[in-house]
């Protein structure tokens, strides 16, 4: 999961996005950001062909990374702090959920015990 962090330290925003393409600006965006500077559709985050998360901004919007200007497709890292206008977005990617082995662990356990018990009725019965 990607998650964005907009605003200030105090109060941040966090978008938690699960889906790419995921576009960013002022209106008819995923993620709405209404800071001046911000284009209507500012930015689009989406996967290159190798799997990697870019930046494609709008063709006459700027988008900067450490100060720097992001050129038409920039890879970004996990901890890149975006500035759109005056809205700063910091990119990360977020740790997944780790999915429920309660089942799993459970028939294991049970085979195991299982296979306790089968040993001591044979030892039990010879």
């Amino acid at each position: 999961m990607i998650e964005i962090e907009a605003g200030d330290s105090v109060s941040p925003r966090v978008f938690p996005a699960t889906r790419l393409p995921l576009s960013v600006g002022r209106r008819s965006v995923d993620f709405p950001l209404d800071r001046h500077g911000v284009w209507d559709r500012h930015v689009v985050l989406s996967r290159d062909d190798e799997g990697w998360i870019v930046a494609t901004p709008h063709a006459e919007a700027a988008i900067f990374r450490e100060g720097k200007q992001l050129g038409p497709s920039t890879r970004l890292k996990n901890g890149d702090s975006l500035e759109l206008g005056s809205a700063r977005l910091r990119f990360r990617i977020s740790s997944g959920r780790q999915r429920s082995l309660l089942t799993l662990e459970t028939l294991t356990w049970s085979g195991l015990l299982a296979l306790v018990l089968a040993q001591i009725l044979l030892l039990i019965r010879f």
